[in-house]
């Protein structure tokens, strides 16, 4: 039996950082944002250390990696200044 070509029969891969990662089955990204409007309350994280308890949360329930996002893509956000999502973003990522 022939399988039928879709996504998931597929090999694909793609290099983050010099790694090389393979997509050859679904991965999971969880979300920790670092901003105080964002759309779903349980992906906001009010500092670093509730932000590293929430990646760790995250990993921990399945997640392959953690976008970490500082400014709201929700609509009719506001579009920080740069300086501002950096202030943001940096505790959290260091």
């Amino acid at each position: 039996m022939r399988r039928e070509d879709t996504f998931f029969n597929r090999s694909y891969a793609m290099t983050v950082n010099g790694q090389r990662i393979e997509i050859s089955r679904p991965l999971v990204m969880g979300i920790v944002n670092a901003t105080p409007d964002s759309f779903n309350p349980e992906s906001r994280a009010d500092s670093p250390l509730q932000a590293c308890q929430l990646t760790e949360k995250q990993l921990t329930a399945g997640a392959n990696w953690i976008d970490v996002g500082a400014m709201s893509s929700r609509p009719g956000a506001d579009v920080l200044p740069e300086a501002e999502e950096e202030a943001r973003l940096l505790p959290v990522i260091q």
